[in-house]
């Protein structure tokens, strides 16, 4: 075991890279690194002056995990050379002696006075004659068990197909379409047909690029009960179950307001089973399925999603950049990570099936607040519901899921929660911040998918006004409870926001955070939850 005091010789990367070398595993990296104590090297203070180099020794950390890669890998192809040219060497052998005994054969029959030849001629030699000159007999047509239609379905899922046809003997592909500009994941749904009792219906298969956590969580909420979807299999991509027969977003965008409200019910209730069941068996998601989930940090969330999409990745540390992170850094210590989340929750993560709702897409998994998952969800319903009333809803939200949660945690002795000005003050930052996020996502989501670019940026502008409306309506709740600290909290993160996204090279942020500058805007703040 390599010790966590080693400090070395040389510059940090020297350092860095000697320190590596100690280890025996790409998996002690691994958990070095995700407790933060590879850095024990640097012997300094990890501060805001240190970012760009810490930056540096990360890229080395994950080169050197990629290396580590590349060896078992090749270790892996050795070992199928060697025993492909072994296998090659044993059939060269075994065809050589086959053709020598053939040869024998041969020769026999001709010192017999038979002759090989390709049809049988009457009145001059015995003959061999080959098979295919025999007679045709006339055989019975045996008809497959399971009739497997192959026409057009890309040979990567011909394997899917063949594990479906058990269960539905006769199934048949149908289609397949790829969500390109519709998703941030390289995501295909394949559409398969087939009969039962006279009608005929559809299976849906999702296929995504492999991910550990997309591949493991399903498993490990339908062992505790919790009703998801099931993968089918794991190749070069995951073959997941499309449950369901609509998303929630459906429901929000044309539904009444009574039919939006009931399913979100619906979706509460089980992202607070989740929440509730999933926190209390972590244990079993290490030990049984062999998966360690990350602490969310948030700073560092912060860093990832919003400053560097929304400053064009740029590697320099601005002022503006520096007094946001401060500000951000004093505003997220409200935060405590404690509890299984999604990471991900939103009405496009949500299918229904009758009065079942399945929540879907595990990558973000986290262990986090459950208020990331309840803030990034009720943001979802009213960025496509702007008609809502935003305080009547949001405060209708909590009520929900604490009461949803509640009834959860007494059946199966977890903590309650306790509906107070406290849980208020707590969902209305949540909310906050995951607006900030979604700005910088909607940017990287533009980056990423050219075609609905402009789309996208003009939401990534909606989304930081309503950010700014949001700081500005969590201000005057603040004042107005007395409580001056977290009134001077969301002062400076909103004019350090607005300083920042004024120099982003994004055209649309950066005229937005202008309009605040030059014209001290304030627009209607938005009032979340004005009483517990």
């Amino acid at each position: 075991m390599v010790s966590e005091d080693y400090i070395g010789e040389g510059t940090l990367e020297e350092r860095l890279l000697d320190y590596l070398g100690k280890f025996n595993s790409k998996e002690e990296i691994s958990e070095r690194k995700r407790k933060g104590r590879l850095y024990n090297i640097i012997k300094e203070p990890d501060s805001l002056i240190k970012y760009n180099e810490k930056k540096d020794l990360n890229y080395i950390i994950d080169k050197s995990l990629k290396n580590y890669d590349k060896i078992e890998y090749l270790d892996n192809i050795y070992t199928i050379n060697s025993k492909l040219e072994e296998n090659i060497s044993k059939e060269s052998y075994n065809s050589e002696k086959l053709y020598n005994s053939l040869d024998k054969i041969i020769d026999y029959y001709k010192d017999s006075g038979y002759e090989v030849v390709k049809k049988n001629i009457p009145g001059k030699h015995k003959n061999i004659v080959l098979p295919e000159d025999l007679p045709q007999v006339p055989q019975v047509e045996r008809v497959p068990e399971v009739e497997i239609t192959h026409e057009g379905l890309p040979a990567e899922y011909k394997p899917l197909l063949a594990a479906l046809s058990q269960k539905h003997p006769g199934i048949r592909y149908s289609g397949m379409m790829t969500l390109a500009d519709k998703s941030q994941h390289n995501v295909d749904i394949l559409t398969f047909e087939y009969d039962e009792n006279g009608e005929v219906k559809q299976l849906h298969v999702v296929a995504k690029d492999w991910d550990e956590k997309e591949e493991k969580i399903p498993a490990f909420l339908n062992s505790l009960g919790i009703k998801t979807h099931s993968v089918y299999e794991r190749n070069t991509r995951l073959l997941i179950e499309h449950v369901g027969y609509q998303e929630l977003r459906d429901v929000v965008r044309s539904g009444s307001e009574s039919d939006i409200r009931k399913a979100c019910e619906n979706a509460l209730d089980k992202i607070s089973q989740i929440h509730v069941l999933a926190s209390l068996h972590l244990d079993e998601l290490e030990k049984e399925h062999g998966l360690v989930l990350d602490v969310t940090d948030y700073n560092a969330q912060f860093r990832s999603r919003f400053l560097e999409p929304v400053s064009g990745h740029s590697v320099v540390i601005s002022p503006q950049m520096d007094k946001l992170m401060q500000a951000y850094s004093a505003f997220s210590r409200t935060f405590d990570p404690m509890n299984f989340v999604p990471g991900d929750f939103h009405i496009g993560n949500c299918r229904l099936a009758k009065e079942e709702c399945f929540v879907v897409d595990y990558e973000w998994a986290k262990i986090g607040m459950k208020f990331d998952d309840l803030s990034r969800f009720t943001n979802s319903v009213l960025r496509d519901r702007p008609d809502l009333d935003v305080a009547d809803f949001t405060r209708e939200q909590l009520r929900t899921y604490v009461e949803r949660h509640n009834e959860h945690a007494s059946e199966h002795r977890s903590p309650l929660l306790m509906r107070n000005e406290r849980l208020a003050n707590v969902l209305r930052y949540t909310l906050v911040n995951d607006q900030i996020i979604k700005v910088g996502e909607k940017v990287a989501f533009a980056n990423d998918h050219p075609k609905v670019a402009s789309r996208k940026l003009e939401e990534s502008r909606d989304c930081f006004e309503k950010a700014v409306c949001m700081i500005d309506g969590a201000m005057q709740i603040a004042d107005a409870q007395g409580y001056n600290q977290d009134s001077k909290t969301l002062s400076n993160l909103r004019e350090s926001l607005i300083d920042y996204v004024a120099t982003s090279p994004v055209k649309l942020l950066k005229e937005a955070a202008q309009n605040y500058q030059t014209y001290k805007q304030y627009k209607e703040p938005v009032l979340v939850i004005p009483a517990a």
